[in-house]
């Protein structure tokens, strides 16, 4: 989740430059795959996440919202044995800017979620799972968790699996 959250930021600071002659249309953005990146603490082990496939757009829009739609495939590695599976986690996913300042994700599909232990609320656990489902985080001004819920079920227990 960090991720998609990661990337809906970088697309939305790409979209502040945009000229207001071109507010009405969406900007249209291709992603480009990510550089590999390690999950320290949602498992008991450090995860490597690889890009295997990025085939993914971002739509903004005028009023700041975004739509990430399209392929996004991921190699998950356990870095402690070198155990390994693939994942497909293509969503979509959603943002929104709601009128008191904070924002709302929702993710949609097949979404990779790996909070760390206490991300979600004091005492919630690790997790690194693919989500089918839905998935709603509110995060406020200050990127602080106000809000999360979720429907549907887990797929894949990247660190049952890995383990």
């Amino acid at each position: 989740m960090r991720y998609l959250v990661v990337l809906l930021t970088l697309a939305i600071g790409a979209a502040a430059s945009v000229p207001a002659a071109l507010a009405a249309k969406p900007l249209f953005i291709r992603v480009t795959p990510t550089n590999d990146f390690v999950v320290p603490d949602s498992c008991p082990f450090p995860v490597l996440v690889h890009n295997l496939v990025t085939n993914q757009v971002v739509r903004i829009f005028g009023d700041g919202s975004s739509i990430v739609t399209g392929s996004l495939k991921d190699r998950v590695t356990n870095l402690e044995t070198g155990k390994s599976e693939d994942v497909n986690v293509s969503g979509p996913a959603f943002r929104t800017r709601n009128p008191d300042g904070s924002t709302t994700y929702r993710y949609e599909g097949l979404t990779e979620f790996f909070p760390g232990p206490g991300a979600l609320w004091p005492g919630s656990p690790g997790q690194f799972v693919v989500h089918a489902g839905t998935q709603i985080l509110t995060l406020d001004q200050s990127g602080n968790v106000v809000g999360f819920s979720q429907t549907g079920r887990v797929v894949t227990d990247v660190c049952t699996d890995l383990a």
